[in-house]
């Protein structure tokens, strides 16, 4: 059930399946149950300077994010290039049909 609401299916390669998780359990786990939940009990436990929350929502909204923005944008360039050479590969050694003129026939 977990893995239809990530929306993961056969057709993911392993590492696209270790980005989605990643992506989702950091926005679920890391920022909403620990950095969010976590930092909110922390705080009515013992108060935080407030000092201290400038700092953390610098990291929490912009370094991180960051970070985990390029290393998909990596990711995803580096799948796209591999797939656009295949795609050429694949259509310099495509035999031509010239019967075929785009038509759909019942039979």
């Amino acid at each position: 059930m977990l893995r239809r609401l990530v929306g993961i299916d056969e057709e993911y390669t392993r590492g696209d399946r270790i980005v989605a998780w990643a992506t989702f359990l950091y926005m679920f786990v890391w920022r909403i149950g620990i950095a969010t939940v976590g930092v909110m009990f922390w705080n009515v436990a013992r108060p935080l300077p407030a000092s201290w929350w400038g700092s953390y929502y610098y990291v929490m909204t912009l370094c991180i994010p960051m970070v985990l923005g390029m290393v998909c944008t990596v990711w995803f360039i580096w799948g796209g290039l591999r797939d656009l050479r295949r795609l050429f590969r694949d259509l310099e050694t495509r035999v031509r049909d010239d019967s075929d003129n785009g038509f759909v026939r019942r039979g």
